[in-house]
Order: structure tokens, then sequence, then C-alpha cells
């Protein structure tokens, strides 16, 4: 599905900030907010947007995250079909995909604590262990998010913030600010007097506590998800194996994937990978040429690939909490 300049400028900046007003974004594209307007809810319509969130640092609120892969094997489209339903409806499974290569499904979980996951996992285990041939299971350290600057055609400038969370201390917060949160993570366009209504104070408060998060940086920025099959990219999942650890070069790692405009994210995992790039880019032979741009550079340090694609995404939520 083509898309002309004035829409992919809409999608950008609502990557950027998909909270701000129509007034304001369109001054940004050069449009009046009521064909803003009239173009978002046709570019909903249309499956190119497909959810509007709110990136949350959950380690500032003591959230563990935890990335699984699973290989099934022994199942029906239905058994399959049943097990993907049943990780979607668990509240704190935030994200869940299905994958085409090594693995089957990939989704993660946004845990209180390590006996939280084990708690979810061993009642999962017991539903479909027997469809499970392999998993394999990280905590997320650190993780770098990417505004979508490839739907402009350039390349990532310095100007265009990055979304980095984890590795912070934890911030106390009260029930209301939570309540919050979990309002406008699956949703960051919610209408501020709507969160009012839900919470029980003034819309004035309610903008005031947005602020206060957003500048303890427990609000990093708000997103957009694409339906990126609509715009004719694939989603790749690059999982990258070190021969040694040297800080330095894999810094340099992660400028290089800061320069990139179709790099999305770069997790650092604790498990069995060292690095993982999330790429949304147009066909194989783009990717491929992405990868040997990486094993070239970076060859004193990386040992070998995994490649992984994404087929399709059941539930994107960077907070899934229902208070």
């Amino acid at each position: 599905m083509n898309i002309n300049l004035k829409d992919r400028k809409i999608l950008f900046e609502l990557d950027i900030n998909s909270r701000q007003s129509l007034q304001l974004l369109g001054k940004k594209v050069g449009l009046s907010k009521e064909v803003v307007n009239y173009r978002i809810k046709k570019l909903v319509e249309k499956g190119i947007i497909t959810n509007f969130y709110t990136r949350i640092d959950t380690s500032k609120l003591g959230v563990v995250i935890f990335r699984t892969f699973l290989k099934l094997y022994n199942l029906t489209p239905e058994k399959e079909k049943d097990l993907i339903s049943y990780l979607i409806s668990i509240e704190k499974v935030g994200w869940c995909v299905s994958v085409d290569g090594e693995w089957d499904v990939n989704f993660i979980y946004w845990a209180e604590d390590i006996t939280d996951f084990s708690e979810f996992w061993r009642v999962f285990l017991s539903k479909y262990g027997d469809y499970v041939n392999e998993k394999s299971v990280a905590v997320f350290d650190r993780y770098i998010q990417y505004p979508k600057i490839f739907l402009l055609e350039e390349k990532r400038i310095d100007t265009i913030p990055s979304f980095p969370c984890g590795r912070s201390e934890k911030i106390e917060i009260d029930a209301k600010d939570m309540k919050i949160l979990s309002l406008i993570a699956g949703n960051s366009r919610i209408p501020t007097i709507d969160i009012a209504k839900r919470v029980g104070i003034s819309a004035k408060l309610v903008s005031y506590r947005i602020k206060k998060l957003t500048r303890l940086g427990i609000i990093q920025g708000y997103g957009i998800s694409l339906g990126l099959e609509k715009i004719g990219f694939d989603y790749y999942k690059l999982h990258i194996h070190f021969k040694r650890f040297d800080k330095e070069r894999v810094d340099s790692l992660i400028a290089f994937c800061h320069q990139e405009p179709h790099i999305i994210y770069v997790d650092e995992p604790i498990g069995d990978t060292d690095l993982e790039l999330d790429i949304y880019i147009q066909n194989r032979t783009e990717y491929h040429k992405l990868l040997d741009k990486l094993r070239y550079q970076f060859s004193d340090i990386i040992k070998a690939f995994e490649s992984l694609q994404y087929s399709k995404e059941h539930k994107h939520n960077l907070f899934p909490r229902k208070i």
C-alpha cells in the first residue's frame, strides 16, 4: 500500500510523540488539524497504524522484563491458536508475536519479581508443556528504542531522540499515578478528561502527574505500532553472539545501530544471546546488506548471527497492567 509524503510525515511525528495535539501535529506537517485528524483515522482504518502506545521505563517501577522464545511441536493449528490466545490473555504479557525461523512464538512478560514469572511459567508449562520442544528465556537488562526514521527515508540525526529503558533505581509512585500509566500505556491518545474521570481527579491534576512522570523518566515518550506488511516492510529479529566482550567495541556497535534508520530496538539481555536487534526493512536483500555491514565492521567481536522473521504481532503494550 503506497502512502504519500504527508502521511509518512504524520506517521513519523506520531512515532516521536503520539500524544501531541492535532493542532501541533498539523503545524509540523503543513496541514490543518481537521485534515490531520481525517488522515490519522484513514491510516488506522487501513491497518497502517495498529496501536498508539506509551514508552514506559518499567525498571523505574521495579518491574523485571522476561523475554521468552518457544519452539513448538506436535500441535494442530487450533491448539497453536489456543496457546497464543492464552498468552495474550495474561495481563502481564505485554508483547506476543508469531515467528518464522528457529522459533515459533516470542513473548515478553513484565514481572513483579522472579517468583512472579516463575509462577506464571509453571502454570503455562502445565497447560502447554507437551507442545514445547525448545525454550529460551532471558531477562532484559536494558533496551533502546529508536523512532521510525525510515518512514522519511533519511539517516537518523542526533536531534531525533532515542528512548533507553532499564538499569534504573526504583521510584515509588502512588496508586493514581499507576492507574494513569495503565490507561495511557495501550492508548497514548486517550483524552486527559477521560483519564480524569476514570482516576477520580481533575484534568489539570492528570496533566501535572503526567508531566511529573515524564520528568522522573518513567514516561519516556509516546509512539505508534505499524502494520508493516501494509507499507511493504518486513520485521526481522537479529540475535548476535560475541566472541568476547569488549566494552569499547560493543559501544561502537551500539553507536552503529544509532545511525541505522532500519534498526528500531537494541536489546541487551542476560541469557543465551549477547545483543538483539529489531529491524524494520523492505526485503531480505536489504536485510542481508545490513548484516554484511555488521559482519565486516565488527568481525573482531561477532561470532555468530541468528536471524528470525516476525510474521504477526498479537499484542503490544509496554506496561501491561489493569488497575
